[in-house]
């Protein structure tokens, strides 16, 4: 499954503008970030010849979705980090919600294989 999905998703990363606001559809906030984008190392684009602000696919073994890059050098290499809570790029779609930690209940939420797909 590594040569497949050869990156590593995580999820969950608390985003300054949303912390302590469920919802993402408030104008004051849309202004600062308005929409998701995917936390993703410089070298890992250009693995995959993406540049910052283009529409990329991350897909995993559950699914696909459409999100822009942020393309940025706060991440790890072969990271790709979604934030959650974004209806038009939903993360759950790409997460297996059988797979939880015998203690918490939570479902896996870091350490997902996933490639990134050039849609462009």
């Amino acid at each position: 499954m590594a040569r497949e999905y050869p990156e590593i998703l995580i999820t969950g990363a608390r985003q300054l503008e949303y912390i302590d606001a469920q919802m993402r559809y408030l104008p004051g906030l849309r202004i600062r970030r308005p929409e998701a984008e995917a936390d993703i190392h410089p070298v890992t684009a250009r693995k995959y010849n993406v540049i910052h602000g283009e529409l990329i696919g991350v897909e995993t073994p559950r699914g696909m979705i459409k999100i822009k890059a942020k393309v940025t050098d706060d991440i790890k290499e072969s990271v790709i980090s979604i934030p959650h809570g974004w209806a038009a790029a939903n993360v759950n779609i790409l997460l297996d919600c059988t797979m939880r930690d015998p203690i918490s209940g939570y479902m896996e939420m870091r350490g997902v294989a996933c490639r990134v797909v050039k849609l462009a």
